[in-house]
């Protein structure tokens, strides 16, 4: 099958420095990939992207996992605009998921706005930071993996430049609740 590690651009966009690390969780997600129950995104995108995220249940995906080196975590969300299009959101952080609870953490935020094919970035830890408030371990049924559900919240001290032009993306407090899978090993 293909996935984003064979790909060299994206909507005609080249992958740039840390982004393309967690670009790679975003572009194999499937568009309806559901969330383990209940997980959300709120809070509001300012600039070159206004939009308010109130984002849960029909239209809205998420994932995450350990990186590979297992020195960190990829929290992904996607959800849809009122034109159909949608959003994504990449929130990486330094930490295995048990010692995640707690702290507040560096984390490198990536925004992709798939109707402009633009990439927003915080270029990396240092402008973005998480507050993580719980890690609770899930087992799933029905076949299904287990993992851990991670609640919390991120926040920026800057704008998020765009990777393709000269815009930026302001966030406000992002509230999130989130999905680690379980590694398979």
């Amino acid at each position: 099958s293909h996935r984003a590690a064979d790909t060299q651009s994206v909507g005609g966009l080249p992958f740039v420095g840390d982004v393309r690390d967690d670009l790679h969780l975003g572009l194999w997600i499937q568009q309806d990939a559901q969330c383990p129950r209940p997980n959300i995104i709120l809070g509001r995108f300012f600039g070159a992207l206004s939009l308010t995220a109130d984002w849960s249940g029909p239209g809205f995906a998420c994932d995450g996992m350990q990186k590979p080196d297992r020195g960190g975590v990829r929290l992904f969300f996607a959800g849809d605009r009122p034109d159909g299009s949608r959003v994504s959101l990449l929130i990486g952080l330094d930490g295995r998921p048990e010692d995640l609870a707690g702290a507040e953490r560096p984390a490198n935020v990536t925004v992709i706005d798939e109707r402009e094919a633009r990439f927003f970035s915080s270029g990396g830890p240092g402008r973005c930071w998480a507050s993580i408030a719980s890690v609770t371990p899930v087992a799933r049924g029905a076949g299904g993996a287990a993992g851990s559900r991670v609640d919390g919240l991120v926040y920026c001290v800057g704008a998020l430049p765009s990777v393709s032009d000269r815009s930026s993306l302001t966030l406000s407090d992002l509230h999130f609740s989130g999905w680690i899978a379980a590694d398979a090993d």
